[in-house]
C-alpha cells in the first residue's frame, strides 16, 4: 500500500497523470446485424463500437443443449438518463441474448442479458447488443456444465448427492465474516455419485465468494468426497446459499456469514468481483489547508500471497476540502477532484483517464476532524495500454 501523504506529491501525481494521457484504444468495426434497444433510458455500451469492455460471458454453451438461467452475459453501460430499458443481440448459431430493467441512477453500471435458444453449431460466434453496439464472443462446443450460480465440466460422469435438492450432508469448514477474505481453511466437502471416472471442475459463486472443486475421480461408486476451496470476500451477512453443478445436477448448500464488527472499511466491486481493502487501512486528513487533501488507502491480502490495493485522494488546489461530489481530474477539471487508483495482484495500476471527464466519481458524504465516509464508482484505465476495470459499489468509512 502506498498512501500519498503530502499534498505536493499528490499534485505532482495529478500533473503527471494528465501529461501521460493517451487516447483510449478501441476496436473499430462495421456492424451489419446488430440487436435492438428501447425504453426511456439513455445509455451507451462501454467499448462501443469495439469490443465490450469488461464483458463477462457465463455458462457453458454446447451444440444441441438448450440455454438455461446460467447462460448470461454481463455488460457495462454508461447511463446518462435514468429510466427503463430493453436490449437484444443478433442471433448466431440459434441463440441470442436479451435484457430489460430500470436504471435508477446515472453513471457506469452493469446489465445482465439472458441467453435463449439452442446452439445449432460449434465455433466462436460474435454477438452485438443494441443499436449502437459493442461486441462480445461466445464459444460453442462440446462438453457439459455451466456457471453462474454454479458450473461443472470435465470428462467424469457423476451426480452431486442430493441433486436437484439439498446437498447430502455438506461439511462447511472455517469461519465466514462479512468483509473478511476467505483463507485456505474455508473448505466445503460434498458427496458425488460417480458412474464414469475422469476429471471434474465444479464451481459455485455467490455474495462475493467462489467455491471451486477440481480433481479426478479414479473409481466409480456412491458418496465420494468432493472438496470445494473457498476464495473471495463475503459482501453481506446471513445464511448464503450456493448451488454447485449445472442443469439438473445441482444441489444446494448453505454457508453462515457473520455480520462485520468493523466500523472502518474500504471496499468496492472490481469487474463484478467484490473486494475488501481492509488490510493496512489508513487515512490522512489535511482538509483545512490550501491546497486541501484527504486520503484513504487499503490493501487486499490474497490467500495465494501478494496483495492488491486501492487509493482515494481528494484534492482542492484552491482551498479546503468539504463534503460533496468529486470527479476525476481532467482537462476541464484541474481544481477540485478525486484521484482513484487500483493496483491488482499482478502489479498493474489503473487510474481514471484524464480525457474522459466524470468517468470516475466519488461522494464524500461526511468529513470531520476524526473521520470520513463516502461512496465511489467509475472506470479506471491502465495508462500503458487499452485495458480498463469497472468499479461499482465502492464505499469507505475511515478514521484519522
Amino acid at each position: 500500500m502506498k498512501l500519498l501523504m503530502t499534498k505536493f506529491f499528490l499534485l505532482a501525481t495529478m500533473i503527471l497523470l494528465l501529461a501521460g494521457c493517451e487516447k483510449e484504444y478501441s476496436i473499430e468495426g462495421i456492424f451489419s446485424s446488430a440487436g435492438t434497444q428501447g425504453g426511456t433510458a439513455t445509455f451507451t455500451l462501454d467499448g462501443a463500437p469495439g469490443g465490450c469492455l469488461g464483458s463477462q460471458v457465463q455458462g457453458t454453451y454446447t451444440t444441441g443443449t438448450a440455454m438455461t438461467a446460467s447462460n448470461i452475459v454481463i455488460l457495462t453501460v454508461n447511463v446518462t438518463v435514468v429510466g427503463t430499458y430493453t436490449i437484444t443481440t443478433n442471433t448466431a448459431s440459434g441463440i441470442s441474448f436479451a435484457g430489460s430493467g430500470t436504471f435508477t441512477t446515472t453513471g457506469l453500471q452493469f446489465i445482465q442479458m439472458n441467453a435463449t435458444g439452442t446452439p445449432t453449431g460449434a465455433g466462436t460466434f460474435v454477438f452485438l447488443p443494441g443499436t449502437a453496439p459493442c461486441s462480445f464472443s461466445v464459444v460453442i462446443g462440446g462438453g457439459s456444465g455451466g456457471s453462474g450460480t454454479g458450473g461443472s465440466s470435465g470428462t467424469a460422469i457423476y451426480t452431486l448427492t442430493g441433486s436437484p435438492s439439498t446437498c447430502f450432508s455438506p461439511i462447511v469448514n472455517g469461519s465466514y465474516t462479512q468483509g473478511v477474505a476467505l483463507t485456505a481453511s474455508n473448505v466445503v466437502v460434498l458427496k458425488a455419485n460417480v458412474t464414469t471416472v475422469g476429471t471434474y471442475n465444479i464451481t459455485a459463486v455467490n455474495n462475493g465468494m467462489t467455491f471451486t472443486a477440481t480433481g479426478t475421480f479414479t473409481t466409480t461408486g456412491a458418496n465420494q468426497n468432493v472438496s470445494f476451496t473457498g476464495s473471495g470476500t463475503p459482501t453481506a451477512s446471513g445464511n448464503i446459499n450456493f448451488q454447485p453443478g449445472s442443469g439438473t445436477n445441482i444441489c444446494t448448500f448453505t454457508v453462515p456469514v457473520a455480520a462485520s464488527t468493523s466500523t472502518i472499511f474500504l471496499r468496492a466491486t472490481i469487474d463484478g468481483v467484490a473486494i475488501t481493502f481492509n488490510t493496512n487501512l489508513a487515512g490522512v486528513n489535511s482538509s483545512s489547508t490550501t491546497p486541501g487533501n484527504v486520503g484513504v488507502s487499503g490493501d487486499q491480502s490474497l490467500p495465494t500471497g501478494g496483495a492488491s490495493d486501492f487509493d482515494l485522494q481528494f484534492i482542492n488546489s484552491a482551498g479546503t476540502i468539504t463534503a460533496g461530489s468529486f470527479a476525476n481530474p481532467s482537462f476541464s477539471n484541474l481544481s477540485r477532484f478525486v484521484i482513484g487508483s487500483y493496483t491488482n495482484a499482478a502489479g498493474v495500476t489503473f487510474t481514471a483517464d484524464p480525457a474522459a471527464a466524470n468517468s470516475f466519481t466519488c461522494t464524500l458524504a461526511t468529513l470531520n476532524a476524526t473521520s470520513a465516509t463516502g461512496t465511489f464508482q467509475g472506470r479506471l484505465k491502465d495508462a500503458s495500454g487499452p485495458t480498463s476495470v469497472i468499479v461499482t459499489s465502492g464505499s469507505f468509512s475511515i478514521t484519522f
